[in-house]
């Protein structure tokens, strides 16, 4: 009965009308794992709100080498990735299933080929998808229902200077969110993945980014850090005074930033917040994976895996330790047993 009563609540009060007007997109990811010699496994995970329109049966990837000296960047071909299933993303704090929005994980996949012959720039190669469309009811940007998606994955050339291969796979085993937060209730949930090189990897917050044409950007070769491919498609506008480093406003606020604010772990990619703001708000966090590729002790930038996403934040939850039959309960760190057995299902 409790539980009735909390998704009849949350659906008619907090939200009501909202998740109605939803686009579809809620976050995703692209992912790179090599196989065997030049074949590798490409994947795109799309989330989407369940109650949003739905989603092609294919994924096109773009593929472009990086411009260099300000010029656009080069499209050297397209992947068309199937869709193999779905599921609804699963909480991985039990209790605290998100109920303003289900959300939904499509996954594609296929085995494709990035010729010696073709991925050879050491300025590196951008993996895109794009999309017209988020979630109407996003509350930290500005005409969120207007604003489109691009995912973005960097990786690096798959032979150096000297014609040797460079094998790499990108950050894998990222978890998505089917949780909410509570107003005023610290909250902390696992967004890192793992790296199955053994690359170092780091986590830092950036703006989403719209969809449209990639521009020119700046670029420096794969054994400087890069610069930032963010800058070959323009962002979302967030709203006046958000920001990617405040995408989710803390507690101890205004002003802000204040130090309970939406961060990221840098080595963990652990998320952390006690939210002052409730809302559907959404936030990017940059994944970066370094290697020393000379054999010198120095760690270099080899690639980076983008990903954008959506935490609801509700309001009115009691005190800990305190349960109410029609006011949501407390998503709490208590009750958060991060660990690796969701990896198993996203694998």
């Amino acid at each position: 009965m409790k539980k009735a009563l909390f998704f009849t609540f949350l659906s008619l009060f907090l939200f009501l009308g909202l998740t109605t007007k939803a686009s579809h997109i809620v976050g995703g990811e692209i992912l790179i794992t090599h196989v065997n010699n030049f074949t590798y496994e490409l994947r795109v995970n799309i989330y989407r709100d369940a109650g949003g329109i739905g989603l092609p049966a294919t994924a096109i990837i773009n593929v472009y080498r990086r411009g260099t000296g300000g010029l656009p960047p080069t499209n050297v071909g397209s992947f068309t990735l199937p869709r193999l299933w779905d599921s609804v993303v699963p909480p991985q704090t039990p209790g605290c299933q998100n109920t303003i929005i289900t959300v939904e994980r499509h996954f594609y996949a296929d085995t494709v080929t990035l010729s010696p012959t073709v991925y050879t720039d050491p300025s590196g190669y951008l993996f895109t998808w794009q999309s017209c469309c988020r979630n109407a009811n996003i509350t930290n940007i500005l005409t969120p229902s207007s604003m489109g998606q691009t995912m973005f994955t960097l990786f690096p050339p798959v032979v150096d200077g000297t014609g040797s291969q460079i094998i790499n796979s990108t950050p894998q085993l990222f978890p998505p969110i089917s949780e909410y937060a509570c107003t005023q209730q610290l909250f902390y949930v696992d967004f890192g993945g793992i790296d199955p090189d053994g690359d170092s990897l780091s986590y830092t917050m950036y703006t989403p980014r719209d969809d449209g044409a990639l521009t020119g950007g700046i670029v420096t070769p794969v054994h400087a850090p890069y610069a930032d491919p963010m800058t070959m498609v323009g962002g979302i506008t967030w709203a006046p005074t958000y920001s990617a480093d405040d995408a989710i406003k803390g507690a101890s606020g205004p002003p802000d930033p204040a130090a309970d604010r939406l961060r990221v772990n840098l080595t963990s990619g652990q998320l952390t917040v006690t939210p002052r703001i409730p809302g559907n708000q959404l936030f990017g966090v940059w994944c970066r994976e370094y290697r020393d590729l000379d054999g010198n002790g120095t760690k270099e930038l080899i690639g980076s895996v983008y990903r954008d996403y959506q935490m609801p934040v509700v309001n009115n939850c009691p005190p800990l330790g305190i349960q109410v039959a029609d006011r949501p309960p407390a998503c709490t760190p208590s009750a958060i047993n991060i660990s690796d057995n969701w990896k198993v299902a996203f694998a």
